[in-house]
């Protein structure tokens, strides 16, 4: 019973599933039949009309590609991280750096390794975010010791106004002090203005004339000037016009020449040679004994410098540490300098003061010394520090302003000069 019941059981499925079929055939056919009914049959040479038929009936071809199911929708996450990542790390103007990417490059490691990074941020950034979860410098994560807890004291409101009455009493007794308990009284008669008298019963005289618009019409020319747009005339600099005035070192030679003929007209008998030093300086050489004087020398060659024609065209000018030297071979030297030759000023300076080149003897240094030994030394005595300061403060002043010496020395000789 029960295999024939299996049997009848079998036998049914195909007859339904025949029956179903042709249902299925019939109303395919039936509909098929209505939209030919519809409308004519499409042209099969026609490539328009066969893919619209085709995506009538196909579901896939209806989606957009983006749209269409791929292998990466069945994934848990996006699976290209990995390699989007790592591509942006060796790409140009990236923001990723390479040492972030860990040494063994495998599955899920990239990830891996950013999310701990990611998770040590922001465990970083935790006791800053959260002020009430500050960590002990016990505790071995906070090694930095960036957080730590403080208490504010706000400063008194009255904090300015007690340093500044401080500061005035302060000043107050140096006043004072200094003026022996006395108050400061100037010695110096004020400025009276226009309208105040000068003397008894004697006022301001007003002076008129036309010096005291010059000013005004200066004003009112220069107005006049920016409203027209009108500059001042060009007037270039120097003495002179162009440049080819300037001598020049093809012409070397020639001046030397030109110049030792001066020179040997105006000193007859002496023996005289010109020639260049390493430093392209001119280095005119007397001989002492052919030359009446050196006092006598050094004068003319300080004039001559200055006024002689042929200097002043040649545009030559004197080296100061060079000039006059006399170095015991019985010549005496003054070197000039071409104008195509540049002036060094400050080792010209440290050649005449070579004690300057040491800051610990110079001149200021040595003269602050001195002046220090002077006052220790008078408070020492027993002497008043302020009587010392202001003494040694007048003496500074005159010592300025006061003409040298004449019993001393000159600093340098004449032929130096």
């Amino acid at each position: 019973m029960l295999g024939q019941s299996r049997s009848q059981q079998s036998g049914l499925a195909p007859t339904e599933n025949g029956e179903d079929t042709a249902l299925q055939a019939e109303a395919s056919t039936s509909g098929r039949g209505d939209s030919n009914a519809a409308g004519p049959d499409p042209d099969p040479d026609d490539p328009l009309a066969a893919l619209a038929l085709a995506a009538s009936e196909d579901l896939i071809a209806q989606l957009p590609r983006y749209a269409t199911p791929n292998i990466a929708s069945t994934l848990p996450v996006y699976s290209n991280n990995e390699q989007e990542f790592i591509l942006r790390t060796f790409a140009g103007h990236n923001y990723d750096m390479l040492r972030h990417l860990p040494t063994g490059i495998r599955e899920q490691q990239v990830n891996a390794s950013r999310t701990a990074r990611q998770e040590a941020c922001r465990a970083f950034l935790m006791p800053g975010l959260l002020g009430s979860q500050l960590r002990l410098k016990s505790n071995p994560v906070n090694q930095q010791n960036l957080f730590t807890a403080f208490e504010y004291i706000p400063s008194r409101y009255s904090l300015a106004a007690e340093l500044a009455s401080k500061e005035r009493v302060a000043n107050e007794a140096t006043r004072l002090a200094i003026g022996r308990g006395k108050e400061f009284i100037p010695v110096v008669a004020p400025n009276l203005q226009k309208q105040h008298e000068i003397g008894p019963k004697v006022g301001y005289v007003y002076l008129a004339g036309p010096e005291e618009d010059q000013e005004t019409m200066r004003q009112s020319n220069r107005t006049y000037h920016e409203g027209a747009y009108i500059q001042q005339p060009f007037i270039p600099p120097g003495t002179q016009k162009v440049a080819a005035e300037v001598p020049t070192r093809l012409d070397a030679w020639a001046m030397m020449k030109n110049l030792k003929r001066v020179l040997e007209a105006d000193w007859e008998g002496a023996y005289i040679s010109i020639f260049e030093n390493e430093h392209d300086c001119w280095v005119v050489c007397f001989q002492e004994q052919t030359v009446d004087g050196l006092d006598g020398l050094a004068a003319y060659m300080n004039v001559f410098i200055r006024t002689n024609r042929v200097a002043t065209e040649y545009r030559l000018t004197k080296v100061v540490e060079f000039w006059g030297s006399t170095p015991g071979d019985g010549c005496v030297y003054y070197v000039m300098r071409p104008p195509w030759v540049a002036h060094d000023k400050v080792e010209t300076f440290f050649k005449l003061h070579p004690e300057e080149r040491d800051y610990r003897t110079s001149f200021s240094v040595v003269e602050i010394e001195a002046e220090r030994k002077a006052r220790k030394k008078a408070v020492d005595a027993g002497q008043d520090p302020l009587d010392v300061d202001q003494r040694l403060k007048q003496m500074s002043v005159k010592a300025q302003h006061a003409a040298p010496d004449p019993d001393l020395p000159p600093a340098r000789s004449a032929r130096a000069r």
